[in-house]
């Protein structure tokens, strides 16, 4: 079947924006190639997969690549910067680089090295020589380049430093569920970071829903592609679609500001909820010596259900009380490298010690984080507390995040 696709040449391509949130403009399109066998539709993955088998890759990317570039090049204005982003199949990379096959049809059909993406999945690449003497040529050329499937089961992290790619698209692996998965989250913020670094841009893949797409905002991504801006389409139905799309992309930011002023006033309110909360247990404290402190916090914790656990410093960093937990069958790990930390723990590393001993503040709240102790969800709130004989204590209280 797929060497008479090749032979009769029923390759088509269908192309997907890939959009920028920032400035409300569609960056670019990526060409996705299907086949076709008499009234059925042969999907990439499928059609690669035969082709691989069959020892027919070369031919079937080359054909690909002819269809994408002749395309795209058959609407692209002179005037415009939309880029096209294209694949590269890396399993015959060896045979791309010696013929600079996508080089020659650039040039052919008139299209500016600058606004072309080779878009890599090197999963199925074993030679990294091979993947940096391609990139490097194509880079030197005014070529972009884009990792694709990041944070997928595949993807080596390694390649970025290897390539050094102008995108990182972002698996839909790591995108679905992500409004709910606070690992998921984490994880794509990291990516950001690092891309914001290394002076690349991440596009969000796979994006179907406003709750994945709000959830990627949050975490500094600006650029996505996905089934909630639009299915793949032929060149001429995408390139006229371009408008109402970013029309819509201008509705999406006004919706999105919205979401965030909420979530503002959200958090607002939670934080008056926790700064009440430490001002009561400070209250409390401050009538009793350190020496009555264990009892007190056991007393403490059952008045407050937001409390995962309670605790007390001294000024030296050193925990001075038990780990006080509201539930006390709670613990995530029996292994002692993830209990609770006990009396004498030093704490003198972590930043709701240091910094309030040096003064930066009174009061301190860390980033959400996954509790190695319980598994839950949290933040520590840390404050400067007196005794009843006026002895400084640092109070920390870890706050269960819903």
């Amino acid at each position: 079947m797929i060497a008479n696709i090749i032979a009769a040449d029923n390759i088509f391509i269908e192309f997907q924006p890939i959009v920028s949130i920032v400035d409300f403009s569609v960056l670019g399109v990526e060409g996705l190639a299907r086949g076709r066998h008499r009234e059925t539709i042969i999907a990439p993955l499928e059609m690669f997969g035969t082709a691989r088998d069959l020892g027919l890759t070369l031919q079937l990317d080359r054909l690909c690549q002819i269809h994408t570039l002749s395309d795209f090049a058959s609407v692209e204005d002179k005037t415009d910067d939309r880029l096209l982003f294209i694949n590269v199949d890396t399993s015959i990379l060896d045979q791309s680089i010696g013929s600079k096959h996508i080089f020659q049809l650039a040039k052919e059909y008139g299209l500016s090295p600058e606004r072309v993406v080779l878009e890599i999945n090197e999963s199925s690449l074993q030679d990294a020589v091979r993947l940096e003497r391609f990139t490097q040529f194509y880079q030197e050329h005014g070529f972009l380049i884009a990792l694709d499937d990041i944070g997928s089961g595949c993807s080596n992290l390694d390649r970025i430093a290897l390539t050094k790619p102008d995108f990182l698209k972002i698996d839909k692996q790591l995108i679905q569920g992500i409004h709910t998965d606070f690992h998921k989250q984490v994880v794509l913020e990291s990516l950001v970071t690092m891309a914001d670094r290394l002076g690349a841009l991440v596009v969000a893949e796979g994006v179907e829903t406003k709750e994945q797409l709000y959830c990627a905002m949050d975490r500094g991504v600006k650029l996505y592609q996905g089934y909630y801006f639009s299915h793949p389409k032929s060149i001429q139905v995408a390139q006229d679609n371009i408008a109402a799309l970013e029309a819509r992309m201008k509705k999406l930011s006004k919706d999105f500001q919205r979401h965030v002023i909420d979530n503002h006033r959200a958090k607002a309110q939670k934080q008056q909820l926790w700064n009440e909360m430490l001002s009561e247990l400070a209250m409390h404290l401050c009538s009793y010596h350190v020496s009555d402190y264990n009892q007190r916090l056991q007393f403490l914790v059952a008045q407050y259900t937001s409390i995962e656990c309670i605790y007390v410093l001294n000024a030296d960093g050193i925990q001075v009380t038990g780990t006080i937990l509201t539930h006390a069958d709670a613990v995530w790990h029996n292994h002692h490298v993830f209990r609770p930390a006990a009396v004498g723990h030093n704490h003198t590393l972590k930043q709701y010690y240091y910094l309030l001993q040096d003064g930066l503040s009174m009061q301190h709240q860390t980033q959400p984080y996954i509790s190695m102790a319980t598994g839950n969800l949290c933040v520590t709130l840390s404050k400067w507390i007196a005794d009843k004989d006026n002895t400084p204590w640092i109070l920390c209280v870890d706050v269960v995040v819903c």
